[in-house]
């Protein structure tokens, strides 16, 4: 028998068995039976309890657990290495105390001492009194569950969710991890919500285990306060393994400074460090938060190496409301602020797919690598519906910013503002998130982040559970935009979406002036840019201009808008690439009304004259009134029309314009008007053609030969491209080689004019070939000539389609007789009649008659007065059957309203 020892009982194992550690030495541990007693067995994985096992065990745990004791050390079977004690808590005697409840049951041995002699007259009271164990009617048995493979914990978290929950700690793995018993004995694992400790990592070939710095101190701490207790517990969740989360409460004032939850207590130790993956599943995110702040500024265990990370933000302007001007992408806005300064944001610590979304030429697509998506910034899955669900959250409302830090962009090195976007005083980030379509930067324990950063993360927990969008198995739509950009292309989608009896739905991409917009046709595919029917803005440059861009950006950026499209017009971006732009016109509704009326009623534009056409001129009239007589914006000024563009030049100007003008370019009447047969071979624009002569054929001949005989293929590349070069090319559908002109250069890239034949393509800079200098070819006039329609001038929006494609599909079959009438600007202007038909209107008055082109009264009214009459009759032919321009029937225009302009 050895002498009295002292302990702390660290764990109750069983009935009679318990952990006892030095009083001063935690990691020192010795585990004791009680001599003599012998309890009800406790069950393994698949062995249930035996009766009373748990009761037995719970007698001691709440007599002994976590209490100093003295000890001695009876006897030590040597096959098992167990220590066989009496124990003593103060004067009470532990082995007595357990048989006399009832729970114990003495051993015959063959002498007894006395001690022993006790116990059995203790068994034998407790016999008699049927206590314990040995009441015979009452069998208790807890089954116990420790595999968590039969446990649905999922249904034990909607049970015990939000509940404190008292359980017991029945194994502490590490120092965040546990295996607590529920009241209905199940045991399972939980895991400290929000905390991360230093783990264990086993070697499984050298069959050892490393602990991380910590590791030990920080279990060995665990278990000191909380192994074999009553606690309470709050879960909150539940992880991917299945595993729950939770909270254990160890003071019931959440107003104190003191910890609240035993993770606070375990952070301030410095031995764990917040897991931000969890931590926003409590409702104590912050409280764990601060506590491992206190511990980094005390520099206590993990933190003592620590450094503050110093902040990216100033503390000015870090919190202010804004309007969206245009969604970059799913997760960068460009705002405006309410001072009227801009600024591109992007959303904090959240990352979206990338969206391109143009389609990409099938050229591009063939050099594009396999794999190299990313880097040439190709479109990846679920990337439109992030900046399609952003945009739809920020359209047209007024957005609460709150700034949480800011960075260098790697590739710009532009400083960049990461924020928190509130609408509704609700994160858009956190919709994003819990829509699947962006997910949350994984950060550092001292990284800078969202004020709703915790709702970021549950909200990409929830979106993981629903398998949504990025998280999902389910493939992404593939939404690709084609830019509409060319006069053609857009012609062509004009005439099939006014075919249709609904507008066409469509969301702003970018407002571009007061009335010019580029906008996105999500049902057709389409990126167009867009002009409102009508109206007049103010000039560019004085003060209303700025007020009424400013009015559209604030009122239209990535509204939704239906589209009443009414015509194509040629954009002011026409000699781009060489090639002729084009934009549809027509009406904008937003909510259901034309945004036209709402920059007329601000005074912010005007109706146009030729707008009396238009069915709904009497609404944009009135709205324009309105403004009138409240004397809003242009209406405060006594000259009103000065803010505008003027639509027409007065005579004078025009005169002393022509007086400027070089004589080779001056306005001039033909002398002789004889009729000679051409045949047309290509348009220019709507009423400019080329054509061939009837003397060009043998000329076509001589220069086929001369351009032979250089033998193209090996001529040198054209040195020193310029825009008017004559060159060689290969004309693309029949590689024949041609003159050529280049008209416009784009990188590598030009646009040339095939001189003979009036007609132009794209081609690379390096296939042209240099001409040499002493050819023959350099000297040739062009074979093609350039005129245009005489008499007649289109409307500058209306029905230009419906013109160019009647004039196409007429001139460009058979021949013509061509009668030059005037030259203006260095262009001759022309009538033209079919060869065999001389009797025949010409195809000037024809289309005046069909109400597709007006008349050029200037022109006839100063230097061809025989002709106005007949002109005239076939306008009022046209007006009074209602044709096309003039459906609406004859409201006396002046036709110089209606000539041709750029927007």
């Amino acid at each position: 028998m050895s002498a009295s020892l002292d302990g702390i009982v660290k764990s109750v194992v069983s009935g009679n068995t318990i952990k006892v550690c030095h009083p001063q030495r935690a990691d020192k541990e010795k585990v004791l039976v009680l001599a003599d007693v012998k309890t009800p067995r406790i069950g393994s994985k698949n062995d249930e309890d035996e009766p009373f096992a748990f009761e037995a065990r719970e007698f001691l745990r709440k007599k002994l657990v976590g209490k100093p004791i003295k000890f001695r050390v009876d006897y030590t079977v040597k096959e098992t290495g167990l220590n066989y004690a009496t124990i003593f808590l103060g004067d009470e005697n532990v082995n007595e105390a357990v048989v006399e409840a009832g729970f114990g049951e003495v051993k015959e041995v063959k002498n007894p001492s006395e001690d022993h002699k006790r116990l059995l007259e203790l068994q034998k009271v407790a016999k008699e009194n049927k206590i314990g164990r040995w009441d015979s009617g009452n069998k208790k048995i807890a089954k116990t569950s420790s595999n968590n493979a039969e446990i649905d914990t999922q249904q034990l978290l909607k049970s015990f969710k939000s509940k404190a929950i008292n359980v017991i700690v029945e194994y502490v793995l590490n120092g965040a991890t546990l295996k607590v018993r529920l009241p209905t004995h199940e045991v399972v694992l939980l895991n400290l919500t929000g905390v991360y400790c230093p783990l264990f990592i086993k070697n499984k070939k050298e069959g050892t285990e490393l602990a991380q710095p910590f590791a030990k101190e920080a279990k060995l701490h665990t278990e000191y306060r909380l192994l074999n207790r009553d606690v309470t517990v709050l879960f909150e969740g539940i992880d991917n393994t299945g595993n729950l989360h939770g909270s254990i409460i160890i003071s019931a004032d959440e107003t104190s400074d003191k910890p609240v939850t035993y993770q606070e207590e375990l952070l301030l130790t410095g031995y764990a460090s917040v897991d931000e993956r969890s931590a926003p599943k409590s409702k104590y995110a912050q409280r764990f938060r601060a506590a491992e702040q206190k511990a980094k500024d005390e520099r206590k265990c993990l933190w003592v190496d620590y450094q503050p990370k110093k902040q990216s933000l100033e503390q000015t302007d870090t919190d202010f409301t804004a309007r969206v001007l245009e969604v970059l992408s799913g997760d960068t806005l460009k705002i405006i602020k309410n001072d009227g300064t801009e600024e591109k944001i992007s959303l904090s610590n959240i990352k979206t797919p990338k969206y391109n979304p143009y389609a990409k030429k099938q050229q591009e697509k063939k050099e594009e690598k396999e794999g190299d998506s990313e880097k040439k910034g190709e479109s990846q899955p679920w990337g439109y519906e992030a900046k399609e669900l952003l945009r739809s959250k920020v359209a047209g409302k007024e957005i609460h910013v709150e700034v949480d830090y800011k960075k260098e962009m790697q590739s710009t090195k532009e400083v960049r503002r990461y924020c928190t976007v509130l609408v509704n005083k609700k994160s858009v980030a956190v919709e994003l998130v819990r829509e699947g379509f962006a997910s949350v930067i994984k950060l550092r324990a001292d990284e800078e982040r969202s004020s709703a950063f915790d709702q970021l993360i549950l909200a990409e927990n929830d979106a993981q559970k629903r398998q949504k969008g990025i998280h999902g198995k389910r493939r992404a739509p593939n939404q690709v935009f084609t830019n509409v950009t060319t006069f053609d292309a857009v012609s062509k989608l004009y005439k099939l979406l006014s075919g249709k009896s609904t507008a066409t739905k469509g969301y702003i991409e970018k407002v571009l002036s007061t009335n010019r917009f580029v906008i996105n046709l999500p049902g057709d595919n389409s990126t167009i840019k867009f002009s409102m029917s009508g109206i007049a803005t103010p000039t560019t440059g004085n003060d209303l201009a700025k007020e009424a861009f400013q009015y559209t950006l604030l009122n239209t950026s990535c509204r939704d808008v239906e589209l009443v499209l009414e015509s194509v017009l040629t954009s002011g971006d026409k000699q781009q690439q060489g090639v002729k732009q084009g934009v549809l016109c027509g009406q904008l509704l937003i909510g259901g009304k034309n945004f036209a009326y709402n920059l007329l009623e601000n005074g912010l534009a005007i109706t146009q004259d030729f707008a009396r056409k238009l069915k709904y001129f009497d609404d944009m009239k009135e709205a324009q009134d309105r403004a009138e007589k409240a004397k809003k914006g242009a209406w405060k000024s006594a000259e009103p029309f000065s803010l505008f563009p003027q639509r027409k030049k007065k005579v004078r100007e025009q005169e002393e314009e022509e007086v400027e003008r070089p004589i080779s370019q001056r306005f001039s009447v033909s002398s002789a008007r004889n009729a000679q047969t051409i045949r047309v071979t290509d348009f220019d624009d709507v009423t400019t053609f080329y054509y061939h002569g009837a003397d060009v054929v043998n000329r076509l001949k001589d220069i086929d030969q001369l351009i032979q005989q250089l033998n193209p293929e090996s001529l040198p590349t054209l040195s020193t491209p310029s825009v008017g070069a004559l060159c060689l090319s290969q004309f693309t559908e029949d590689n024949n080689w041609y003159r050529a002109k280049i008209v416009s250069i784009n990188d590598s890239n030009c646009i040339v004019l095939y001189s003979d034949f009036g007609n132009s393509e794209e081609k690379p800079l390096s296939s042209l070939k240099q001409v040499p200098a002493e050819s023959e070819l350099l000297k040739m006039k062009p074979c093609a000539q350039k005129a245009r329609l005489a008499f007649v001038k289109p409307h500058r929006q209306l029905f230009r389609v419906d013109l160019e494609t009647l004039l196409r599909d007429t001139l460009m079959e058979g021949e013509w007789l061509l009668t030059v009438e005037y030259a203006d600007n260095g262009i001759e202007y022309v009538t033209l009649q079919p060869k065999n038909a001389k009797n025949q209107d010409t195809i000037n008055s024809q289309i005046v008659r069909s109400g597709l082109a007006f008349i050029d009264r200037t022109v006839l009214q100063r230097h061809f007065k025989n002709l106005l009459a007949s002109y005239e009759e076939d306008r009022e032919y046209a007006a009074s059957k209602h044709l096309n321009l003039y459906e609406m029937g004859d409201f006396g225009e002046d036709d110089a309203e209606y000539e041709e302009e750029e927007l």
